[in-house]
């Protein structure tokens, strides 16, 4: 609740990298002497007039790992997938140089949940997130982020809007198993962005024209549907899997439903407080208008979440975009976003154009 989160400080999960959770004070930062000094690295080198992915690199060269492994070992989780992020990249670094935990402030409410799919969150406007200055020993001053914060805006560039490609997020390289970018300048291709950030672990260069995987997977594709002979199977396996993103659309809806009323009790419980007198009436106010905040938020995405259950309900018996049914066969048109998420799992690309299709097919 953002009334609670004003009160106990730092609610999240974990602590900020460059932090620790303190076990004597709920809801409290200290600093984490372990990693600290490479937040006060990165901010210096940066006003030092470097750029980032040479700060990044640098901090690579030392063996400095990115700070979800650096979490994973400090709480003793000795699980890393094998195509874990290692190393630090241009993007972490330039979120540890916007965060205002830096400055000793706990900073919440940045991000919303999204309705459709569950788990993704979407990030809110600065003026919308909630700050609480001073709440634990800052790493950095407020003149040197200031400092930095207009660097990074003179440096910023106009960034063009591309769609997101159909094979997006499921692109891997075959070689160290992590995934491919897809690089819109020049000739539009996926490469493993990998060896850029460690000059110590490089592999030979790995990449591929987009045009060129768009079209072998089609063509692949279209060998597993003629493969199947019949169209009622793969019908039968996509309503299958309809289903499944059905009920999880109509969990998340029950659970949206269930903290709705959880937040009617809220507010039921800070008004018996304040009618009893244990709450002031400033405080109360200021939670009142928290609650119907939340109320008209969550009510929003309870009727956005609803409509998506309907709309996978109405899209349930169709076939995704890009296919159409010929004399019983199915015909794979072109490649679409809808369609790779409906039947790729993964590809997997070598230099030399190689590469390997993982279906989400039942076997």
């Amino acid at each position: 609740m953002a009334a609670r989160k004003a009160k106990e400080n730092y609610t999240a999960s974990v602590a900020t990298y460059g932090y620790m959770k303190d076990s004597e004070k709920k809801g409290h930062l200290i600093v984490d002497d372990e990693v600290a000094e490479i937040v006060k690295r990165i901010y210096r080198e940066y006003l030092e007039g470097k750029a980032i992915y040479k700060i990044a690199q640098g901090l690579n060269d030392d063996g400095v790992v990115a700070p979800s492994i650096h979490l994973k070992r400090k709480i003793g989780n000795g699980y890393i997938r094998h195509n874990a992020t290692l190393l630090l990249t241009t993007v972490c670094v330039r979120r540890m140089l916007c965060n205002q935990t830096y400055l000793g402030h706990v900073v919440y409410h940045k991000y919303e949940q999204e309705s459709v799919g569950g788990n993704d969150k979407k990030i809110l406007d600065p003026d919308e997130w909630k700050i609480v200055k001073n709440m634990h020993e800052p790493l950095v001053s407020q003149k040197d982020f200031d400092k930095a914060q207009k660097r990074l805006q003179s440096n910023k560039k106009v960034k063009r809007v591309y769609p997101k490609h159909c094979l997006s997020g499921m692109v891997e390289c075959g070689i160290c198993g992590h995934n491919m970018r897809h690089a819109n300048s020049g000739r539009p291709r996926y490469e493993c962005a990998f060896t850029y950030f460690n000059i110590n672990h490089k592999h030979d260069r790995n990449s591929i024209i987009d045009v060129d995987i768009e079209a072998a997977v089609l063509s692949a594709l279209q060998k597993e549907f003629d493969l199947k002979a019949e169209s009622e199977s793969i019908y039968e396996e996509r309503k299958e899997r309809q289903q499944g993103k059905i009920h999880d659309a109509q969990k998340r809806l029950k659970e949206m439903e269930r903290s709705l009323d959880q937040l009617y009790d809220d507010q039921q419980e800070s008004f018996e407080s304040y009618k009893a007198g244990m709450t002031e009436k400033d405080t109360f106010i200021q939670q009142k208008q928290i609650y119907e905040q939340l109320e008209e938020r969550l009510n929003e995405k309870i009727r956005m979440q609803k409509e998506a259950v309907e709309k996978l309900e109405d899209e349930a018996d169709a076939m995704p975009n890009g296919l159409s049914v010929s004399m019983g066969k199915i015909q794979a048109d072109h490649l679409t976003r809808e369609l790779t998420e409906e039947f790729v799992d993964k590809v997997l690309v070598w230099p030399g154009q190689k590469i390997e299709i993982r279906w989400k097919f039942r076997k």
